[in-house]
């Protein structure tokens, strides 16, 4: 029995072809999928960031200071970041946008708030940052990283200068004390030179502090997430829409019909079945994630309408792989989706993979399902862009499914009756 299995298998060609397609299913999805995150973090310098420098300069001393411009020249040389310099209004529309990952601002009185240190007046230097972390969950804590090396930079350096502030102006001093001693000095000069003296001594502990850490951060989140269950859903719930219509499709026969009818009317037989139960798939996701984990979306009859248009747009693709290939077409479906989940984004930032995923990225439904749920569940906003371009993938995929079915219905109607007489 063993030999004629093996006889029947080699002599069937859409079983041989089956059979090593799913034998190479493992190998394929390990070098498209593992390969799109093979090295992220040695590309986050490839991470888009605005620099906002509204720093004017002051005196400290005798000496001009310029603390954001200094930091902006820095990082120039660091790009340890994708650093963009630009405005205010720019940066905080690219954050909005998805263009930024991260927006670090110097204040306009950054430089001036080193002297009020020096004096006590102030006990540090503020700098602030956004970041949107409904965005992207794994860049928002890339750049958190990033900004806190920036912080460490800055207090190593600030600290460096204004101990060697202190200590010349102690310095100075007790130059000037031995001055008066030797009586060469007036008496108001030496007034005043008793009230530099008081300033001019060792910071004691709580100042020393200060000093070794000026740097404050001030983080600001434009689209909070409570946890990184809430920030995958939008890529899981893609996922799982995508493969519970792989099963569907293969369970219900596209193409079996038992008479000829004109090619629109074959379509709508069939997807006007299947389009309730995607509905259903979507619709239970969301249900068991609110009843199991508390998931609320921040627009839950707007997450509905997205889940409506990727379930349109799924069905559409995923029906047309079936048309075209058979049986196959639930492997090719699969093979698909291997091919979204490295390109759509849904884990790590597009930018962190290779240049191969992100030329991918635009052409794959998934990518529109993933942004337009993350802007129903946190980012706010309509997706209307994402929506639109979701239902012409459903037209075009619907549409050559119509051209299929108008040249291949009589060979399906054959088929059909062919298995039904056997």
């Amino acid at each position: 029995m063993l030999k004629e299995a093996i006889k029947q298998i080699f002599h069937n060609k859409f079983l041989l072809t089956a059979f090593a397609l799913v034998a190479l299913l493992p190998a394929i999805y390990g070098v498209i999928f593992i390969g799109s995150m093979w090295d992220p973090y040695g590309k986050v310098s490839h991470l888009p960031v605005a620099i906002v420098n509204r720093d004017k300069p002051t005196i400290v001393g005798s000496a001009k200071v310029n603390l954001g411009a200094d930091l902006v020249k820095n990082l120039k040389v660091d790009q340890a970041l994708d650093y963009h310099f630009t405005s205010e209004k720019k940066a905080e529309a690219g954050l909005k946008k998805g263009e930024y990952y991260m927006v670090l601002e110097v204040p306009a009185d950054f430089s001036a708030g080193l002297p009020k240190l020096l004096s006590g007046e102030t006990k540090s230097l503020d700098l602030g940052y956004s970041l949107s972390t409904g965005r992207n969950y794994i860049a928002s804590k890339m750049v958190t990283t990033a900004v806190t090396s920036i912080e460490n930079n800055l207090n190593t350096s600030l600290s460096t200068t204004m101990l060697s502030e202190i200590f010349a102006q102690i310095e100075a001093s007790e130059k000037l004390q031995k001055e008066v001693a030797t009586g060469q000095v007036s008496q108001a000069a030496a007034a005043a030179l008793m009230q530099k003296s008081k300033a001019a001594t060792l910071p004691d502990k709580a100042q020393l502090a200060h000093i070794i850490s000026p740097i404050q951060l001030k983080k600001t989140d434009i689209a909070p997430v409570p946890n990184n269950g809430t920030a995958m859903t939008p890529y899981m719930l893609a996922v799982s829409l995508w493969t519970g219509t792989i099963v569907l499709t293969t369970l219900y026969d596209l193409r079996k019909f038992k008479r000829r009818a004109n090619p629109l009317e074959m379509l709508a037989s069939k997807f006007l079945v299947l389009m309730p139960v995607t509905f259903v798939q979507g619709l239970g996701i969301m249900l068991s994630l609110r009843v199991v984990w508390g998931f609320v979306p921040q627009n839950m009859l707007l997450t509905i309408v997205v889940l409506f248009a990727t379930s349109l747009a799924f069905l559409s693709l995923i029906s047309f792989f079936k048309l075209l290939f058979g049986q196959l077409g639930a492997i090719i479906a699969l093979v698909f989706m291997f091919l979204q989940l490295s390109s759509s984004g849904g884990t790590y930032p597009i930018v962190l993979t290779s240049h191969f995923y992100s030329l991918v990225h635009p052409w794959v439904p998934m990518t529109y399902a993933v942004d337009a749920l993350r802007h129903t569940i946190s980012l706010g906003g309509v997706p209307s862009h994402d929506i639109l371009t979701l239902l012409l993938f459903t037209l075009i995929f619907g549409g050559l499914s119509l051209l299929i079915y108008g040249k291949n219905g009589d060979k399906f109607v054959a088929a059909t009756l062919k298995k039904s007489n056997v």
